[in-house]
């Protein structure tokens, strides 16, 4: 059956249980930004049905799901990820969490009515004891044949925190766990960062099956491709070949969902240098006379970055010169900022252009800009050295004031050349003791007008 005429049936109250979606894929699908967004929409309209299935635990730093909240013990250690391959025995989302020794946990924070804990049975695993809301619910032993193995739990309706403890010096492998309520949708994001589609074939086929088969799920949505654009291995002839490998092993694995394949968003890459169409490169002399000569092209910087706004300076006809500055094509130099003016510039460019900015900067302008440009240099001095003078008085924790300030005091009397702490009292500072930040013995005496 369609995945848009199953959810017009759970809408209408003609299907039972949730509705799942298992959407694999890169970095994009982990931030669960995108695959977010499109489970609240689902959910809005078509109901809640829970998280479904996330990672056990928090299998790397930076994972994360907007609609659970989980973690995990440091002595867990990660299968699956980019450069951490493995036996290949990763469970529905790709990666395992494994542990040997006693007191290790995971959690997992959910609302929910059916709770369960994926996990690996294998010969001579260890226990586990199962938490809801820190009452002990279940002892599971993992000891047995090598086999994926669930654990069901039903609790009221309602936010549960279900914990599981290894109990012993054994191997313990999770796979993940699954919030659902009676009804609804659920969005399942399962990315990797740095995933790519050849990944999935490396996984157990008899553990995924199992686990694809227990969620049964209504779509599956691959969206990979982003770290494939960076690799010179592939050819449109072998990726080809590889995803449809891929397909056909997620149709026997579920033969009735119906599969979505999304094509990768716009990579940036970085090129090397190279010439672009006919521009006016400009030097200057050692007088500071601009001079310039027609050239063959020019060079672009390098980044990214730079391409992109060189791309743009190359269309109006401008050029960089030897010290990187932007000229205009008469070789006037353009104001330009690097990071963060990209459209002042592109505006002051095409003014050039249509020859309605004239030739840069006016020579009447350029010699304020140049004493402006001298003031702010003195004031970021001026600041500097109250900066270092305050990191001074901070790191010694005291201060000694000496000459003209004697309006310092310490009952009545006078305490040259002494170490102080003070406060600023009616334009006075007054000592307080001798322990407290020098910070305070700065800011004293700028606020007495005393520095």
């Amino acid at each position: 059956m369609p995945f848009f005429e199953q959810l017009y049936r759970q809408q209408h109250g003609q299907l039972l249980g949730p509705l799942r979606a298992l959407h694999y894929g890169d970095s994009h699908v982990a931030a669960d930004e995108w695959t977010g967004d499109i489970r609240e929409r689902l959910q809005q309209t078509f109901g809640d049905g829970g998280s479904g299935y996330s990672l056990a635990g928090r299998p790397w730093n930076s994972y994360r799901r907007f609609d659970v909240k989980s973690g995990s013990t440091r002595g867990w250690h990660s299968d699956g990820l980019v450069g951490r391959t493995g036996d290949g025995i990763y469970g529905l989302g790709g990666v395992s969490m494994t542990a040997s020794s006693p007191r290790q946990s995971v959690y997992l924070v959910a609302e929910g009515q059916q709770f369960e804990l994926y996990y690996l049975q294998q010969p001579g695993g260890g226990a586990i004891q199962i938490y809801d809301n820190g009452a002990p619910v279940e002892r599971i032993s993992t000891d047995g044949e090598t086999a994926p193995s669930y654990f069901h739990y039903d609790a009221e309706p309602g936010a549960h925190r279900l914990e599981a403890e290894t109990l012993d010096r054994a191997p313990v492998r999770l796979f993940g766990w699954v919030a659902e309520k009676p009804t609804g949708v659920t969005y399942e994001a399962l990315g990797i960062n740095g995933a790519s589609a050849s990944m999935m074939l490396d996984w157990n086929g008899e553990v995924l099956k199992s686990n694809i088969e227990r969620r049964n799920p209504a779509l599956i949505v691959l969206s990979y491709g982003t770290n494939e654009a960076g690799r010179k291995d592939w050819t449109l002839e072998s990726y080809r070949d590889m995803f449809t490998r891929l397909l056909d092993r997620l149709r026997a694995d579920a033969p009735t969902a119906t599969i979505l394949v999304v094509g990768p968003p716009d990579r940036a890459i970085k090129v090397p240098r190279q010439r672009l169409g006919h521009a006016r490169q400009c030097r200057h002399d050692r007088g500071g006379r601009a001079r310039g000569r027609d050239r063959q092209g020019m060079r672009v910087l390098g980044s990214a970055r730079q391409d992109g706004r060189q791309g743009i300076h190359a269309r109006v006809g401008v050029g960089w010169d030897g010290a990187r500055r932007l000229r205009a094509p008469d070789c006037s130099r353009l104001p330009h900022d690097r990071r963060r003016n990209v459209p002042r510039s592109h505006e002051r460019i095409r003014s050039v252009r249509e020859g309605s900015g004239g030739a840069g900067l006016s020579a009447e302008r350029r010699p304020a800009i140049r004493v402006r440009i001298r003031k702010m240099r003195v004031s970021f001095l001026l600041g500097l050295m109250l900066a270092i003078a305050a990191a001074a008085f901070a790191q010694t924790g005291t201060g000694t004031i000496s000459g003209k300030i004697v309006t310092l005091s310490s009952g009545g009397h006078p305490v040259p050349n002494a170490p102080i702490v003070v406060k600023n009292t009616a334009n006075r500072c007054v000592i307080l003791n001798a322990e407290r930040s020098g910070r305070q013995l700065f800011d004293c005496f700028r606020a007495a007008g005393q520095l």
